[in-house]
């Protein structure tokens, strides 16, 4: 691709040389120029063009090989990637996601570093909902402990702090918000942006990390799984 760039660039500087008024008053000299710069262009952009239509038909010829092709449209699978707070993507996301709905253990991370593209959520008539760990029931609360290796003391001063600090991006806004408590364990982050939904996966590690792999699902049987699974934490108001 980089050659087929190259060849586009040149072919522009020749094209913008023949309009010289110098290389103008020589006729052929012109003529090669403009040209040359014009063959050079239209190669490049073919070349970029075809390099990309190529990568494409190949990826998916691999999948259909793999009999995978199909099985991913049905999942709905739309994005997978890291890290998890890459706060451009996120902001793309969550511009006019509605409905917003949010079930994490805390994510302080996260929350702080798409404050901005929160509140401007918070801003517009969206149905916003939070679902936070029951501080009151240990047995929801002792599994993420040990995964984000913390005390139960600890976990419940975050929970807090990510109760009030939601109230104080959403809460009396033009949206429509609610936030509620959940008992259960909690396998991953749901976050669902109006038709995408992003699920984040933990390590089973408990250093802390921010590049956890996350999935985005549009359409699809995963994305019905999923948002049966948002409900059970949230309710169906």
């Amino acid at each position: 691709m980089k050659l087929g760039v190259w060849f586009s660039v040149g072919g522009l500087i020749l094209v913008g040389l023949s309009e010289i008024e110098f290389i103008k008053t020589t006729l052929w000299i012109a003529a090669v120029v403009s040209q040359l710069g014009g063959l050079l262009l239209v190669t490049g952009l073919l070349s970029v063009g075809w390099e990309k239509l190529a990568k494409r038909e190949l990826t998916e010829e691999v999948l259909e090989k793999a009999g995978l092709g199909e099985r991913v449209r049905r999942s709905g699978l739309a994005y997978v990637g890291e890290p998890y707070a890459d706060t451009n993507q996120w902001s793309a996301w969550l511009s006019g996601a509605n409905p917003l709905e949010i079930v994490v253990a805390y994510s302080s991370t996260w929350r702080n570093a798409n404050r901005d593209s929160l509140r401007k959520v918070a801003n517009t008539p969206a149905r916003v909902r939070v679902a936070l760990p029951d501080l009151d029931h240990d047995v929801t609360l002792r599994p993420i402990a040990q995964r984000f290796n913390i005390s139960l003391s600890e976990l419940r001063t975050r929970i807090r702090e990510a109760q009030a600090d939601f109230d104080d991006i959403f809460d009396k806004k033009s949206c429509n918000y609610k936030r509620v408590q959940f008992r259960g364990e909690l396998l991953y982050n749901m976050i669902r942006c109006g038709p995408l939904i992003i699920v984040t996966l933990y390590s089973h590690t408990r250093d802390r990390r921010t590049n956890a792999p996350i999935l985005g699902f549009r359409e699809g049987a995963m994305q019905e799984f999923l948002r049966s699974e948002i409900s059970t934490f949230i309710g169906d108001d």
